[in-house]
């Protein structure tokens, strides 16, 4: 803006010096400056938004990622656990029948 605002005061006092067809040559002058430097900062301002974007996109991916491995990991948590409770509860079933077994051939032994 403030680009524009002194190319603006140079040329108004130009164009007090110069002949109108001289006016005309400097506005396109001034015009093509302008527009290059306007240009110039787009395409600055594209590049990073393009590089933002990848960015995210590549922190999605890998957000999405760990967030599979972290469900893939608790699913095989709760089977693992669900296993060893399993486990147990036959282990303590074997047990309670052989206590239950030997009870009952100890009774037999006090008898006879």
């Amino acid at each position: 803006r403030q680009q524009l605002d002194s190319r603006s005061r140079e040329l108004e006092a130009l164009q007090a010096k110069l002949a109108p067809q001289d006016l005309d040559l400097l506005r396109i002058k001034l015009q093509e400056e302008l527009e290059t430097a306007h240009a110039s900062r787009l395409s600055a301002v594209d590049a990073e938004v393009d590089k933002w974007r990848q960015m995210f996109f590549k922190v999605r991916r890998e957000y999405e990622l760990v967030r599979t491995e972290y469900e893939q990991h608790s699913v095989n948590s709760s089977n693992d656990i669900e296993a060893a409770h399993e486990q147990r509860r036959a282990e303590v079933a074997s047990l309670q029948r052989a206590l239950v077994k030997a009870t009952k051939n100890d009774g037999k032994d006090v008898n006879q």
